[in-house]
């Protein structure tokens, strides 16, 4: 259909040197503007919780974690368990996954749900709602933040 706008090919007309130089200027284009690894890190580091996830190898915690929708990919790749991960189809919408939206959207009876699961730890993004509601109530205590990432730790009676 393109055939009568577009013009036929006349060999005579090839610049293999114009083509050449063309080809490796964006062969150098594309070497010179990757990304070093350094700079991937440090994206990387800004978006997930890299520094949250060392703190918790250094210092395990017992019992189930509750995780932000958003890190649970980066944890999965990681190798650590998670309570929730970016692939939501495969949770179901009235159970797990219907009870992080509770959660994340910090419903009355929030609290409750992480009772139910046993969640004894919380490694939630630093702007979410759970994590300011979680940094006022006398059963979770902080024990990580950045910029990124907060570990919030249920106290037990005997702390």
């Amino acid at each position: 259909m393109l055939a009568r706008w577009v013009p036929a090919y006349m060999r005579n007309k090839d610049k293999y040197i114009v083509n050449a130089v063309l080809m490796a200027a964006v062969v150098a284009a594309m070497i010179h503007y990757f990304p070093r690894r350094a700079a991937l890190d440090k994206t990387v580091a800004a978006t997930y919780p890299v520094a949250a996830l060392d703190y918790l190898r250094a210092h395990p915690i017992p019992g189930k974690i509750l995780n932000f929708y958003g890190f649970g990919g980066y944890l999965v790749f990681a190798g650590q368990p998670v309570f929730i991960d970016g692939r939501g189809d495969l949770y179901e919408r009235s159970g797990v996954f219907g009870d992080y939206v509770h959660l994340n959207e910090f419903k009355a009876g929030s609290l409750g749900i992480l009772r139910n699961y046993g969640i004894n730890a919380c490694m939630l993004g630093s702007k979410q709602s759970l994590a300011a509601v979680l940094s006022v109530t006398p059963e979770w205590r902080r024990v990580y933040s950045d910029d990124t990432s907060v570990i919030f730790v249920r106290q037990t009676a005997s702390q």
